[in-house]
Parts: C-alpha cells; structure tokens; sequence
C-alpha cells in the first residue's frame, strides 16, 4: 500500500528474540545511515518492530526521522 501511494519502502528483518531490543535498534540505526539520500523518513512499526523504531529513536536524533507509526506495538509490555 504505501509504494503504491509513492513512498520508498525498506524493511528490516530481525530474530526478535535471538537478541536485546538495544541491538535490533543499533541495527535499524545503521540501516537508516545507509540512506543518505532519504528525506524525510518515516518509519512504521508493527509490534515488536514499533519497539524497535523507539529503541532506535532514543539513540539520538537525526532530523530526516519525521514520523513514527506503531501497529500493535505492546508500549506498555505484553504477558
């Protein structure tokens, strides 16, 4: 839907539980360096990956990141 609707997307795969939530935002950090030319971006997170984005975002700011979506991302924990 949102390449149809003209946005670049890129997604990230990562084992979820194979490694803490700090490195899955390390690793979401340096994909983000990697786009130079991307601008603005957003970044959309579904569940754990919406836990992912925040981890990533309190790593420090880098002002192309405009908007974060979450999609059933468990921001107060999960059983």
């Amino acid at each position: 839907y949102l390449t149809r609707e003209g946005f670049h997307c890129h997604s990230m795969s990562y084992a979820s539980t194979q490694a803490p939530l700090a490195d899955h935002a390390r690793s979401l950090k340096r994909i983000i360096e990697h786009l130079p030319h991307a601008n603005p971006i957003h970044l959309v997170g579904f569940s754990m990956g919406g836990l992912v984005a925040r981890a990533y975002l309190a790593l420090g700011k880098d002002p192309r990141v405009q908007r974060l979506v979450t999609i059933g991302t468990p921001h107060q924990g999960a059983e």
